[in-house]
């Protein structure tokens, strides 16, 4: 639960963040959905570290991933990919 005396960031990810993306992307989709979602994970921050271009190419042409922090410890992610057709996800 947020409070107001909580200090809400929204930055870009750094090297550092590796395990935490991992690890929520793991524990949020695992109930839900089938594959190797820390797979995906690792697929999509190297992705976004070495300068958001998609290396397999086939869906997107841009990709990037925000950390949300609360009191400066990360808390949540958003990705966001520009597909081929312009769109945003």
């Amino acid at each position: 639960m947020i409070n107001k005396t909580q200090n809400i960031n929204i930055r870009e990810a750094k090297k550092e963040d590796f395990y935490f993306v991992t690890g929520l992307m793991h524990e949020a989709l695992e109930p839900y959905y089938g594959g190797d979602h820390k797979a995906h994970a690792r697929r999509i921050f190297s992705t976004h570290i070495s300068g958001g271009k998609d290396q397999i190419g086939h869906f997107s042409y841009e990709q990037k991933m925000f950390i949300i922090t609360l009191d400066d410890v990360p808390a949540g992610m958003i990705h966001i990919v520009l597909d081929f057709r312009s769109y945003i996800k």
